[in-house]
């Protein structure tokens, strides 16, 4: 739910959470997420196919979910992106492999600029990860 708004999350204990003051996102942090991992696969040279769109039906399929995509200050303050992967076959051939992925960066301050260029870096290696996993 943390992730189902424009407000960037901030993990101040196990149980407690509130968002970064001075922050937030144009659009959900999901919906970024989603269009670096199919511009960062179809760079990887893997075709990328909308299946709301079209009638082809693709040999494997990558759905997801984006778990973390914040500020944690429990300890020395990092960004964490984790995205949890499920590659599959084609409908009825069941699981091919799930994958859970996790990219930190340190952060040295909270100001909203310095977090953003954080969370940007380590999203961007994440979804380099998951490509290389996919095409492997």
């Amino acid at each position: 739910a943390e992730l189902q708004t424009l407000r960037l999350p901030v993990q101040l204990t196990s149980a407690t959470m509130q968002y970064l003051a001075g922050a937030s996102w144009a659009e959900q942090p999901s919906r970024q997420f989603q269009r670096l991992l199919a511009d960062t696969l179809a760079g990887a040279g893997l075709a990328v196919l909308d299946t709301r769109q079209g009638g082809v039906a693709p040999a494997r399929a990558l759905t997801g979910h984006l778990r973390e995509f914040g500020l944690d200050v429990r300890g020395a303050p990092v960004v964490r992106v984790r995205y949890d992967a499920q590659l599959a076959g084609p409908r009825g051939a069941g699981t091919v492999a799930l994958r859970s992925f996790v990219a930190e960066e340190k952060v040295t301050s909270q100001q909203p600029a310095v977090i953003a260029a954080a969370l940007n870096r380590a999203a961007n290696r994440l979804a380099g990860e998951v490509a290389a996993w996919v095409k492997g």
